[in-house]
């Protein structure tokens, strides 16, 4: 080892460069007390913070500082003592080691915090504890690797400290390898956060990760130091440098690590998650042990139509940690309870809970007359919550007291819903559990309310953006501003799930009281809905997402009509009540039969049966409306779906409603509209015109009388709806409102081009800016009348706030900067000077705000402005396309009809026809042609082979529709025998030829292909004879029958082993013939491998088949006088048959799409995720595209029924603009081959071997 300078003395007057000295430099006495006292504070504070926020798991962060601590204290007593091996080697291994208790606590953090914010509690599939718990353990064991060597660095030995050096140097680098993967973790919590998490949890969870990632960073800053140090041997001028000056370990070891337990400090996680939050323990699910012996509780039926069930807690027992005051303080108790039978007519008294399931998959276990009960996790808490200390507490709920398997209960008891929710004393409404903003919000009821009284009883009817601050704060407390925090917490409460359920209606509007419950805090239901409209009335909802607000506004309706005892029609609730959910699709109308009229069931003849299809129930309603109503009302209900919609309901005709189409608009009498209002806003064009339905034969189409009227030229870009989720409520997010409804109204007003035509004539006498603006509002003037509603349009558009002027035509970035810059000021000046003379002189009238407003309301995402071929202007479903045509049907409120839209389908099997009819379900008027090369259509391919030998009885049998049905039953044309042999995609034509005769021309505006595969010829000589046949359709099929039969076949040769080869040598050897089966490879069924098929060649000879792989198959002589046909085979002797099929394989039918251009892959025609292939409006699907596959990850061709059925299904989505996506397929198949089934998915252990896919092989 180099000598360090000679002028450096140790402490006691021990030479640097004495042998028993165990320091390389001359160490800081001061620094190091300074360092021993920081850390001493910092392990304090985390002792306190750790005891406060009741966070056991920073005992490791506590260990790391501790640690530190102690190693600065022993330092100096070290520095004192420079030849003390009892001083110097506790504070080296103290000060090496300590970080790692840091690093193993950012693993513990991360944990908890995917625990916490994460819906699903894992991340990359690892559950959340056991994720850290994988990380400390590797943290653990880089602890063990460092210390090992650093024990070792501490012998006086030159050699044993220069490996000890390599092996703590190799803990380093393992610890930092750890921290990389680590840092992919949290970025990929961090992404998934921002996706699924609350805004509330994304905020605080923010703080959590910023500090995270410091500390990592911190902690990586000190490892590469000490790598850097250590890296070489102690000769190097780096190890030197390093190892003889102090100051790189206090400004790259000890600082760092500081610095992280300071941020630890400021940032504590017990500020975030305190308490129970930091432990893995989910007490729902943990509360009950049960035991494996016992029996899980078993329901009774119910005596009679009249009983119900109802749900006795057994009282929590008092603890001396309970808060006496109060009934709810039982965490950690198991629930137990008992259930009873009663009689509704006997007057029980008892309390209703109303809840939201939650996550099916989160269960929880309670005790019911001694046996377990799995419920929901959400619903344990409530009742967790309700349950009292002392006494028994009575409950209806309907997961527990219903029991949920019994279909013929459920729908007596969901009759008597109604009366199980008007009988209870109370309805307690479980929110869920409490949170900082739940109750900030909650404690702002009252105060709003109070706030609210005093200025309507001071006569001011001003906004809150429109009241000067003092006037404001006198009102609603010293620190309020209408974008107070508290304002987006109370609003919040609102985004809570509850209030997405459509049972809730039922369950609020019936009750004689009702209780908002979250956690521990408690609102009364009549006192919240009036603070809700208090701040409709004062403005505090200006950028709060309104269909929250609305959806609390029309529940409290529907209790205000049941306490009034007016009656309700079932159609007019289903549409108020559109934008509810629920998981069971049957339950959007039978949620909602207890609030309607007894008359209006018999009207509809409706009844609950959960035996009855959705898309039945929903049929039967649509049939039941519109003859009973005799008018097309029912109609306007949206049918646009969400992804996750779109694929339950199949085969659902156009005119029947699909109400769980819940993010979608009402018709535009009911769009936006309080309904005390929508008589002023009627449809006179067809009021005094009658309908008669009128259905096909098959009930599958409705007739419609009427007439088309226009057909839209130009649609403007409906307004996009405010953000769904949202605890804030800002200035910024008012202006961006503005901001929106600026752009919008200046691309609707070019449509007409409004700034240069403001005052030209419209069709009907008025100028363009009165139709426009009268458009825009939907022909609701408001409170103030036509005048009225006319100033405020002229007030908002040409005053300071003139959309027109001040927005310019110029690219969405520089208009945001220029809107930023400039409309943003004068927007905020117009609020102020509009709030100086907002009240003047127009009391009883809108203000220009709620102009704004109802025009923002209206046109939210829901509707487009539009203009016609003959000049007119309209506002049409956000669905609404360029060429669509407007139609006028009798005794209709709405108007719209689509333009027909041409479908070309090349291909009538499997794929094509399911696209076929895919279509026709989504749009009644479109146009849609089939041409099928082959005589037959609709029939299952799949089954051909099994058609010989008697699975399948008749070739009939395989044919499931035909051309007549299709037209009758779905109204499509089928043309058979016609070939398609070109495509034009530019003029959209396709080229057809039927039955031989002349080319025809047919255009189109989408285009299908749907070709399949065509059979692969060997090159064999003799394919081509009489009695060699292939096996892929119907023809080939009766050709193949109809040999037999003539010449009395007794023997059959196949030739290709796959699964067509072997069903079909399964189904002739039921037939009664000698059959032999020939493999070119090694083994049949090449998809599947070799210990498999070892099983299937001996079932095949047991049969007494004759089977041979590795044949090549050279010819096929036909038979003459000296020997029958014969099939002659490299290396093997002739095999004599009667008859020959050959099943070779297939490959895509590419021959079309390569004439019309379209790029071609290696095995099949290329597509995007949406089947489109290289031309935009024509799709391919089936055998003869390449899709990928999710295994071999690249495009294959994959040749079976399922997928291109699916895919059909998809392609009509596509064309329909649903953005329906093909992720892939892995390749499933099956088929029968004798006493066995034969399956595969996925690939082949060869096939693995060939793409290089890492794979384990298990028998």
């Amino acid at each position: 080892m180099k000598d360090p300078p000679k002028t450096h003395v140790a402490y006691d007057f021990v030479p640097i460069t004495d042998k028993d000295n165990l320091w390389s430099f001359c160490p800081n006495v001061p620094a190091a007390i300074l360092f021993a006292v920081l850390f001493a504070i910092t392990s304090s504070i985390h002792i306190f913070q750790a005891r406060h926020y009741r966070t056991p798991f920073c005992w490791a962060i506590i260990m790391g500082a501790l640690w530190e601590t102690i190693s600065f204290v022993i330092r100096v007593p070290s520095i004192y003592n420079p030849t003390s091996l009892g001083l110097y080697n506790p504070w080296f291994l103290l000060f090496l080691l300590a970080p790692l208790w840091i690093n193993a606590f950012d693993y513990m953090l991360l944990g908890r915090m995917v625990f916490q914010y994460l819906p699903d509690r894992k991340l990359y599939g690892l559950r959340a504890e056991r994720m850290a718990m994988c990380f400390v353990i590797l943290d653990v064991a880089s602890f063990i690797i460092q210390i090992g060597g650093g024990l070792l660095v501490l012998s006086k030995n030159d050699q044993t400290k220069q490996t000890g050096l390599h092996i703590y140097t190799a803990g380093l680098a393992l610890q930092q390898f750890f921290i990389i993967i680590f840092v992919s973790m949290v970025s990929s919590f961090h992404r998934r956060l921002g996706r699924e998490a609350s805004p509330e949890q994304k905020a605080k969870a923010k703080k959590l990760l910023v500090t995270l990632y410091l500390s990592l960073t911190l902690i990586s800053i000190r490892i590469i130091y000490r790598l850097l140090e250590f890296a070489a041997d102690f000769t190097s001028t780096l190890t030197q440098q390093l190892w003889y000056h102090e100051v790189w370990q206090y400004c790259f070891d000890a600082t760092p690590m500081f610095f992280a337990l300071i941020l630890m400090n400021v940032v504590h996680p017990g500020t975030l998650i305190p308490g129970d939050k930091s432990k893995f323990i989910k007490p729902v699910e943990t509360a009950l042990i049960v035991n494996c012996d016992m029996a899980y509780y078993q329901y009774q039926p119910l005596a009679n139509a009249g009983m119900t069930r109802l749900l006795k807690l057994i009282p929590c027992p008092t603890r001396l940690e309970c808060n006496l005051s109060t009934n709810f303080n039982c965490e950690s108790r198991p629930i137990t309870c008992n259930i009873q039978e009663v009689s509704l007519a006997d007057n029980p008294v008892y309390e209703a809970l109303s809840y939201n399931w939650g996550d099916a998959s989160l269960r929880s276990t309670i005790v019911c007359d001694g046996a377990p009960l799995q419920i929901s996790s959400n619903l344990y808490l409530a009742l967790n919550r309700f349950r009292h200390q002392r006494q028994p507490v009575l409950l209806w709920a309907d997961a527990i007291c219903i029991n949920q398997r019994d279909i013929s209960e459920c729908n007596s008891q969901v009759r008597l819903m109604r009366q199980i929710y008007q009988s209870a004393q109370s309805v307690q409404i479980w929110l869920g559990e409490e949170t900082e903003d739940s109750k900030l919000g909650f404690e702002f009821v009252p105060q709003l309310l109070h706030g609210a009284r005093l200025q309507i009883n001071a006569g001011d009817s001003r906004k809150a953006v429109e009241i000067p601050p003092l006037e404001f704060r006198r009102y609603y407390g010293d620190k309020s501003r209408p974008w107070d925090h508290r304002v987006g917490a109370f609003f919040a409460i609102s985004a809570r799930p509850w209030f997405r359920r459509v049972w809730i209606i039922q369950e609020v509007s019936v009750s004689k009281r009702a209780d908002l419950v979250c956690g521990s805090r408690r609102v009364d239901w009549d006192d919240f809905v009036q603070a809700m409209k208090f701040s409709i009335k004062v403005g505090f909802n200006l950028s709060v997402d309104s269909s929250r607000v609305n959806r609390i506004v029309k529940m409290d309706l529907s209790r205000q009509e049941n306490a009034h005892n007016r009656s309700q029609n079932l159609e007019q609730l289903l549409f108020r009540y559109q934008d509810f959910l629920s998981t069971d699709p049957r339950d959007k109308i039978y949620s909602l039969l207890g609030l309607v009229d007894k008359s209006d069931l018999e009207r509809l003849n409706l009844d609950v049966d959960y035996e009855l299809h959705t898309h039945d129930l929903y049929r039967r309603l649509a049939i039941a409306s519109l003859a009973a109503n005799r008018n097309l009302d029912i109609l306007g209900a949206c049918r646009v779906l969400s992804d996750t919609e779109q694929d339950l309901i199949d085969f659902l005709p156009s005119w029947v409603p699909d109400w769980r189409a819940s993010e979608t608009a009402a018709p535009l009498l009911l769009q936006g509209f309080p309904e005390e209002q929508q008589q002023s806003i009627s449809f006179a064009a067809t009021k005094n015109s009658t309908y008669i339905p009128n259905f096909s034969e098959n009930g599958n189409l409705l007739c419609l009388q009427g007439h088309f009227l226009a057909q839209i030229t130009e649609v403007g870009e409906p307004l996009p709806p405010p953000p769904t989720e949202s605890t804030k409520v800002s200035v910024t997010s008012i202006l961006y409102r503005g901001y929106l409804l600026g752009r919008v109204m200046r691309k609707w007003g070019n449509l007409i081009s409004l700034k240069r035509c403001r005052n030209h004539k419209y069709i009907n006498g008025e100028t363009m800016v009165d139709a426009f603006w009268q458009t825009l509002i939907a022909g609701h003037y408001g409170s103030g009348g036509f005048e009225a509603a006319k100033a405020n349009y002229h007030h908002v558009s040409s005053g300071l706030l003139n959309f027109d002027n001040y927005i310019p035509s110029s690219p969405e970035f520089l208009y945001l900067f220029l809107f930023t810059l400039f409309f943003l000021p004068v927007f905020i000046i117009s609020l102020i000077l509009q709030g100086l003379r907002g009240c003047e002189g127009r009391k009883g009238k809108e203000s220009s705000t709620e102009f704004i407003l109802r025009a923002v309301h209206v046109t939210s995402g829901s509707w487009g402005m539009a203009t016609t071929a003959q000049g007119y202007l309209a506002l049409v479903p956000a669905g609404a396309r360029k060429g669509d045509e407007i139609g006028l049907f009798a005794n209709s409120s709405t108007m719209s009809s689509k333009l027909p839209l041409n479908i070309v389908i090349v291909g009538g099997v499997g794929g094509g026809m399911s696209a076929a009819t895919r279509a026709r379900c989504l749009d009644e008027t479109a146009s849609i042609n089939v041409f099928e090369k082959g005589p037959y259509v609709g029939y299952s391919n799949s089954g051909i082979p099994y058609a010989f030998g008697g699975v399948v009885k008749n070739n009939a049998a395989l044919i499931l529709q035909t051309p007549n049905s299709f037209k009758a039953n779905f109204n499509i044309d089928v043309h058979i025998n016609s070939e398609v042999v070109g495509i034009d995609p530019e003029e959209k034509i396709v080229e057809v030829i039927t039955d031989g005769g002349a080319p025809t021309h047919h255009p189109y505006d989408k285009l299908i292909l749907a070709q399949g595969a065509e059979p692969v010829k060997p090159p064999i000589e003799g394919y081509d004879l009489p009695n060699v046949s292939f096996l892929r359709t119907i023809p080939d099929l009766e050709k193949i029958k109809k040999y037999i039969a003539a010449h009395n076949c007794q023997s059959v040769a196949v030739i290709g082993g796959g699964f067509i080869g072997i069903e079909a040598a399964d189904s002739l050897h039921e037939l009664g013939l000698q059959v032999s089966i020939i493999e070119y490879t090694p083994h049949d069924l090449p998809l599947l491998d070799s210990d498999i098929i070892e099983i299937l060649h001996a079932e095949i000879r047991k049969q007494g088949l004759n089977l041979l792989v590795n044949a090549r198959v050279q010819r096929i002589e036909p038979a003459t006088i000296s020997h029958p046909s014969r099939v002659i085979v490299a290396h093997g002797s002739p095999i004599a048959t009667d008859i020959v099929l050959i099943a070779t394989g297939i490959r895509a039918r590419t021959k079309l799409a390569q004439q019309a251009g379209l790029t071609i892959g290696k095995t099949g025609v290329t597509v995007n995720e949406y089947l489109q292939t290289s031309e935009p409006n024509i799709y391919a699907i089936g055998d003869m595209v390449e899709t990928p596959h999710l295994i071999a990850n690249h495009p294959m061709q994959t040749a079976l029924a399922g997928p291109a059925t699916r895919q059909g299904r998809i392609a009509a989505d596509n064309i329909f603009n649903r953005s329906t996506t093909y992720r892939g397929n892995v390749g499933t198949s099956a088929c029968k081959a004798f006493s066995l089934t034969v399956a595969s998915t996925g690939l082949s252990c060869h096939a693995l071997q060939d793409l290089k896919i890492p794979h384990q092989w298990i028998t």
